[in-house]
């Protein structure tokens, strides 16, 4: 399989690539099906989801991200694939908060970025905690959530 590409990283970004296109297909099949406050709740859920029926992915994309910063090839895939995913989430977020008419206190993008740490800083508790099933309840639910995006 390594045979097909030019070293690890290459495969690895081939990988991340495939995950940001399925990711952001499930982001709009979402914000099609639930408006408003409703699908920025189902939108935390399914990232929530991922993120505990996916851990492995998860830590392994947490653990590559410090990788690119040593090689200034990788760094600029890595970060033309970083960018489209925050890109395609805040543009998630800001079609939920039109529809549910919220006053924004963050751009979307900075919204985005925040999510995406949250996600990256929980998976890396989980990785502490050595096995415990730390990340379910790691996110806040859609009644928290839609509280703290509310003005």
């Amino acid at each position: 399989m390594y045979s097909q590409f030019e070293s690890k990283a290459d495969l690895f970004l081939t990988l991340l690539e495939q995950r940001i296109d399925e990711r952001s297909a499930q982001g709009r099949r979402i914000v099609a099906e639930h408006p408003g406050v409703r699908g920025l709740r189902e939108l935390l859920a399914a990232g929530a989801e991922d993120a505990v029926t996916e851990a492995a992915w998860a830590r392994v994309l947490v653990e590559f991200r410090a990788l690119p910063s040593r090689d200034p090839s990788v760094n600029a895939r890595y970060a033309a694939a970083h960018r489209r995913t925050v890109q395609s989430l805040a543009s998630e977020l800001e079609r939920l908060c039109s529809t549910a008419e919220l006053r924004r206190r963050f751009p979307p993008r900075v919204m985005a970025e925040f999510i995406l740490a949250l996600a990256s800083g929980a998976t890396l508790e989980k990785c502490r905690k050595s096995g415990r099933a730390a990340l379910r309840g790691a996110f806040p639910d859609g009644g928290e959530c839609s509280r703290v995006h509310r003005s």
